[in-house]
């Protein structure tokens, strides 16, 4: 099972997004670009990277470093959700591996996992890459492909479980199964509109991984 980072645990915040959207943004004037009324109101710190690199390399290896620094300074405090290691949990009692794919660099990931003591229940541990203009939920669906390759699985063999639609549509793009689970962000409709199979909650996963024996899907 490969498991988006994003249900694990919550790396920058709502809160904290802005500000590194604001960061991103900030050196992209001083470096003296005009910016797009886009980019004005982008609050999005992935999606700033991707415009500072439209502008050139610098900029673009810039806006990258603020954000890794970002993801780093957060890694170091974030909290496990207890329902993510439920699911974890659940995976090992039933004989089934766990990995992570994100969209956030794989040192936060690979941080949060060692303080909370988590590392050694989880297999590979596949995270972003450098950036380009090019990266789009395309990009995901390519680091799900990494993962299950890591993992020795064939997609097909695969469940993907994320929190939004673009994990459900990575999962379905990849050729794996996609597992949406509901959340104040997104509802089941949307969920499963690429295919994926939609559960309440993931303690509702865990149960369900807890009583079904594991087989090919």
């Amino acid at each position: 099972m490969v498991l988006d980072s994003d249900a694990l645990c919550e790396l920058l915040s709502p809160d904290q997004a802005p500000s590194v959207a604001e960061a991103i943004r900030g050196q992209i004037l001083a470096r003296g670009h005009k910016m797009s009324v886009f980019g004005h109101l982008n609050n999005n710190p992935l999606s700033m990277v991707v415009y500072a690199h439209g502008l050139g390399p610098a900029d673009g290896a810039g806006a990258e470093q603020i954000l890794r620094a970002a993801e780093l300074s957060a890694a170091a405090t974030a909290t496990i959700a207890p329902e993510a290691l439920q699911v974890i949990n659940a995976c090992r009692s039933s004989g089934r591996r766990v990995a992570l794919v994100s969209a956030h660099c794989p040192e936060a990931v690979e941080t949060v996992l060692t303080l909370s003591g988590l590392r050694p229940l989880v297999g590979p541990v596949i995270g972003r890459g450098p950036i380009t203009t090019t990266w789009n939920f395309h990009t995901i669906s390519d680091l799900l492909r990494v993962t299950m390759l890591e993992m020795g699985e064939q997609p097909a063999d695969c469940a993907v479980v994320g929190l939004s639609v673009a994990a459900t549509w990575a999962a379905q793009e990849a050729g794996a199964h996609g597992i949406g689970v509901v959340n104040k962000l997104v509802n089941r409709k949307h969920l499963a509109k690429f295919g994926a199979v939609v559960v309440a909650s993931l303690p509702a996963l865990a149960a369900a991984l807890t009583t079904v024996h594991p087989t090919p899907l």
